[in-house]
């Protein structure tokens, strides 16, 4: 279910992390992670990918050249709300993970739930995925999800 001992995967939010997370930088390995934008001109405008990159993926983004979907300038500028990492290069890993994501923040929005904060929480779900941890073995990799925003 994603809570309490069931977690078996770390989670980096303001609650259980020393620093300020929104004060973290983007990392800067080539790894990979799956990255949650947010429009900061629509907040309910959430955008979910993957990239080796992430400095520079944002910029494109935040250039108009990152994706169809975030090609419009009315939803720019974007920023990163939460990223999991930890693929150590798997890009199969990283596009399911990023699939998932998807289909939780859709689930959410299904039941009413508009809180990008709530989608982006949603990514605790993905990483303890028992479907994942049986096609991936995600337990030899070391998945983390950080929320780059304060929790209420």
């Amino acid at each position: 279910n994603g809570t309490g001992s069931t977690e078996k995967y770390k989670i980096l939010d303001p609650k259980n992390y020393p620093f300020r997370i929104a004060d973290m930088t983007l990392p800067s390995c080539n790894t990979g992670i799956v990255y949650m934008l947010n429009s900061l001109c629509r907040r309910s405008y959430t955008y979910i990918g993957k990239t080796f990159n992430p400095r520079k993926r944002l910029n494109n983004h935040n250039s108009g050249c990152g994706s169809i979907a975030t090609e419009p300038s009315y939803l720019r500028p974007f920023a990163i709300m939460a990223y999991i990492s930890g693929f150590e290069g798997n890009n199969d890993l990283m596009l399911a993970v990023e699939r998932n994501w998807k289909i939780q923040r859709d689930l959410l929005i299904q039941q009413n739930i508009y809180d990008p904060k709530e989608w982006a929480k949603a990514g605790r779900l993905v990483i303890n995925n028992e479907s994942l941890e049986s096609n991936y073995n995600i337990g030899s990799y070391n998945l983390g999800l950080v929320l780059l925003f304060k929790s209420e």
